[in-house]
């Protein structure tokens, strides 16, 4: 499980996905992004691996869990490309253009999730909608950050240890809520593993870094 081969052959669910699938962006994210570089056309590149990258996984037919993470895989290079062109080409996105994409990923996923339309290849999570929102929600959360200094350091403080509270809100955020919430309402033992998850990974990221 902690190889990560029980991803593949049996569930991704097995051990914690999360972990397996950034260490396996981690490894081969140089690769990717060595080419990237180089391509004279970095719009066609992205394009064209988005294109390869989506007929590859609906010809091979994978189990359903695994799309969960090969869906990812689109947003992810989508954001490098838009990092990139931001950060080094000085291009500017317009936030009416934000809006409208943002829009338009909750009117697909509302459609999807209803059944009014149903797209069998982005099943069960679906790549546009989720594409779509995850790229216009992170640009809209930027801007709002940029206007709120405040915000911006108590979201950089949580994002510098995410990693950490996924795995002990997985390890022990469940525990909590099965000894507490016998006898506290649903919302209060929400409130208190955010606090006492928040809290100590936030000491546990600080040792880790002094380490």
């Amino acid at each position: 499980n902690v190889t990560g081969y029980s991803f593949f052959t049996k569930s991704i669910y097995i051990f914690k996905w999360y972990v397996i699938a950034i260490c396996i962006v981690y490894l081969l994210f140089p690769v990717y992004f060595n080419l990237f570089e180089k391509s004279k056309n970095k719009t066609a590149f992205t394009f064209l691996f988005i294109v390869i990258w989506i007929a590859v996984c609906i010809m091979i037919n994978a189990r359903v869990d695994l799309y969960g993470i090969l869906w990812r895989i689109v947003i992810f290079v989508i954001g490098v490309y838009l990092e990139y062109s931001i950060l080094n080409e000085e291009k500017t996105i317009s936030v009416y253009l934000v809006w409208l994409v943002f829009i338009l990923g909750i009117v697909i996923f509302y459609l999807n999730f209803t059944k009014v339309i149903k797209i069998n290849i982005v099943e069960p999570n679906s790549l546009i909608a989720n594409s779509l929102l995850a790229l216009s929600i992170s640009y809209l959360v930027a801007m709002f950050c940029q206007k709120h200094p405040k915000v911006n350091k108590v979201l950089s403080l949580i994002g510098g240890c995410s990693l950490e509270m996924y795995l002990f809100q997985e390890l022990i955020g469940y525990q909590i809520i099965g000894l507490t919430s016998k006898f506290l309402p649903r919302i209060i033992v929400n409130v208190l593993v955010i606090i006492i998850v928040t809290v100590c990974c936030y000491y546990l990221n600080k040792l880790f870094n002094y380490l």
